[in-house]
Formats: C-alpha cells, structure tokens, sequence
C-alpha cells in the first residue's frame, strides 16, 4: 500500500501486519519523514537503533506521548508498506518495547 491521503490533511497508515489501519495528520508523517532522512547519512551498517534515535533528541522530545505512538506506527508504515524510506528495515521486533531500525 502506498500512503493515501484520507481527506485533506491526512494520510492513512497501516500497522506492522496490515491489519490495522488508520489516519495520521500529513503535516506529522512529513515531518518525521524527514527527520529519519536527515540521519539516514550517518547511520552504520549493521547497527540497529531506536525511533528516538533516528528523530534527534530535540525533536523526539518534542513529541507529546501518543505523538511517540503514532511516530512508531508511521515509522512502520514508512518503511514496511511504501518506498519512502527504502534505505532501512525493520532490524529488531520485541514482544514489548521499541522496535529498532537499521540500514539494510
């Protein structure tokens, strides 16, 4: 699935197994978007990191908490169900806690 607008200023996302699918405001998955652009340069390959690590500091803090939810769904979206974010995967799934993200 490629990100579809919902109406006028959102874009659907759908979770990690497709089953599940919602809105997001565009303005939010633009703007994490590039946030995890800027960093993709310095990354190393074969190391894994954190959503919070690929956002920044000042920016991750930012961040409300159900804002740090729906950056973690978008982030899934992003790089499992369109191209936007070609360059990484999904490196570590736990039952609980953070996913972590690398270069692939």
């Amino acid at each position: 699935m490629s990100t579809q607008t919902a109406n006028a200023g959102y874009v659907l996302i759908q979770s990690r197994n497709s089953g599940r699918i919602k809105s997001a405001p565009y303005a939010f998955f633009n703007r994490l978007l590039h946030q995890v652009r800027e960093i993709i340069p310095a990354l190393v390959q074969g190391a894994s990191y954190p959503l919070e690590t690929l956002c920044g500091e000042e920016y991750w803090s930012s961040l409300t908490r159900s804002e740090v939810i729906l950056a973690g769904e978008c982030m899934v979206h992003m790089v499992l169900h369109t191209d936007h974010l070609p360059e990484l995967e999904l490196k570590y799934a736990p039952r609980t806690g953070s996913l972590e993200w690398g270069l692939k």
